[in-house]
């Protein structure tokens, strides 16, 4: 809007899902992803309240790990071959 990105669709990698991030930062172990995952099926929770509210994660590291996923995206959208613009 006006020369701003606004909104992009598309499938995020798995690799950069928030919770394989945790992961594979040992921020979180397997049966707490798990027990988040279970908690957001069950309710109407994003993950990351879900991560700071059963004390899974800190808030610094959730949103050093947010940052990151953010980066991560945006570089990944940077080298896209071809997309649908409006």
């Amino acid at each position: 809007k006006n020369g701003a990105i606004v909104f992009i669709k598309g499938d995020l990698a798995e690799d950069l899902s928030l919770g394989a991030l945790l992961l594979s930062e040992r921020m979180i172990n397997e049966e707490e992803y798990l027990k988040a995952k279970d908690i957001e099926q069950r309710s109407d929770k994003h993950l990351e309240v879900i991560y700071l509210e059963q004390g899974f994660i800190s808030e610094e590291n959730l949103v050093r790990t947010l940052k990151y996923q953010f980066k991560e995206a945006v570089e990944r959208i940077l080298t896209w071959q071809e997309g649908i613009f409006e």
